[in-house]
């Protein structure tokens, strides 16, 4: 017959005493077996079985990883598209109310396939096109009209 083993508490249900990083005191042994592979040294404390264990955390593969694009877009949603809208706010869009579109990474946008949805970021020269000259020539030009504010004192006048 085999005498019962002592229960051992899992790790993640012991409290957390204490978490060092690797060089400060107390991880240095470790950090000389472990390398630059080690991550955290962390100090757990099972309160039933009044022990104290010593955890860490080990780099144990290392690949080439290319980040999700965190890019925002603006997609174009119609009132009346509740579902739509439901979809785009769960997937953590929020609404502009500037532009009247809403906001969302542009990686969820694809992944809800709402590419056909994406508006274009507007252009810094709202009112001219591409091909036209900043200033227009004076005999197109507008004339000019004196600007009179509304205010208490009827002699002041804006400029």
């Amino acid at each position: 017959m085999i005498p019962d083993a002592p229960v051992r508490t899992a790790p993640a249900a012991c409290r957390v005493g204490t978490r060092m990083k690797p060089g400060q005191r107390g991880t240095r042994k470790l950090l000389r077996d472990f390398g630059d592979r080690l991550v955290c040294v962390r100090y757990r404390y099972d309160e039933n079985g009044r022990r104290r264990l010593t955890t860490i955390e080990l780099v144990v593969a290392e690949a080439p990883w290319t980040p999700i694009s965190s890019r925002l877009v603006h997609l174009d949603v119609r009132p009346w598209e509740i579902s739509v809208r439901e979809a785009v706010k769960k997937a953590g869009g929020r609404w502009d109310p500037e532009r009247k579109l809403w906001r969302i990474r542009l990686d969820r946008a694809l992944k809800l396939g709402m590419k056909e949805r994406i508006r274009p970021r507007p252009t810094s020269e709202k009112s001219l096109s591409a091909g036209t000259p900043k200033s227009l020539p004076a005999e197109t030009s507008a004339p000019e009209v004196k600007k009179v504010s509304i205010t208490r004192d009827p002699l002041r006048r804006l400029i």
